[in-house]
């Protein structure tokens, strides 16, 4: 079953409480979090500034949750490049999971249709099989083991070890401060984020590039949205046109892609990370 290009609006209903006060435009709008799987929740944030709003949607998901599994692209093996690049919902539906994201930054962009070998940037690791390489340009990369311990790596390690899967970036958030500074360079973006005792890791969507609906945000302003979300540590992985996020929900109404990619479709990317999850009781 192909999926729908369309944006789903989720949460309209839902009261809005401030959750952070920004230095400059208004405050970060946090939407209540709704449980979608179990153990996962999501929420709808705004933010208005001065040239244009803010539209991102945040995911939260306990580590600690029965039935919880995650999957990432795989090494094409012998075939050119890394890896098959496909788009989410191709993604979502080859790899029968429940939530599907972009993550690794990747060589050649851009194409929007069918299938594409990909050179990852980066380090990068699919269910303990390295798949890419350390590069000095993502210098950091969050990693999470077979027993879901989430951490973010500085350096390559020398074995991959009990390493499940890695996604290499660059670093947004470090013991709860942004580390780059104010400026006003936006796009859209994909974050990953941990929170201070490591039980809950976030995602976080940023829409951009359409002025009436999201202006896309700097980096320095998407940690403080993984900051609005609860995380302490975080990365900013590929974003642009290849930010995305795809759902297969019945309590969403479906296989659904919830954002609005900036071009309008989904972007065949190098990489994403999918979450299997059991649904709610």
């Amino acid at each position: 079953m192909r999926l729908p290009f369309t944006a789903c609006l989720l949460f309209l209903c839902l009261p809005h409480s401030p959750t952070a006060e920004a230095a400059e435009g208004g405050e970060f709008v946090l939407d209540s979090w709704s449980p979608v799987f179990r153990g996962i929740e999501m929420a709808r944030g705004t933010r208005q500034t001065a040239v244009g709003p803010e539209a991102v949607i945040g995911v939260q998901i306990d580590l600690r949750a029965e039935g919880l599994s995650f999957v990432a692209t795989p090494s094409n093996g012998d075939d050119p490049l890394e890896t098959a690049g496909e788009t989410a919902p191709q993604f979502l539906q080859r790899r029968e999971v429940q939530l599907a994201l972009n993550t690794a930054f990747f060589t050649p962009c851009c194409s929007y249709f069918g299938t594409e070998p990909k050179d990852l940037v980066g380090f990068a690791v699919s269910q303990g099989e390295k798949v890419s390489d350390w590069h000095s340009t993502r210098p950091v990369a969050f990693a999470i083991t077979r027993d879901h311990q989430v951490s973010f790596l500085r350096s390559q390690p020398p074995a991959v070890g009990d390493l499940w899967i890695a996604c290499a970036g660059m670093e947004l958030l470090r013991e709860g401060k942004p580390v780059t500074d104010p400026n006003d360079n936006r796009h859209p973006r994909t974050a990953i984020g941990l929170s201070r005792d490591g039980k809950t890791l976030y995602f976080l969507l940023v829409d951009g590039r359409q002025p009436k609906h999201s202006i896309g945000t700097s980096l320095h302003d998407t940690a403080r949205w993984l900051l609005a979300l609860g995380a302490h540590e975080g990365i900013n992985v590929d974003g642009g046109g290849s930010t995305i996020l795809v759902v297969d929900s019945p309590r969403l109404g479906g296989q659904k892609i919830l954002n609005r990619p900036s071009a309008g479709l989904p972007r065949v990317n190098g990489a994403h990370l999918g979450v299997i999850a059991l649904p709610l009781p």
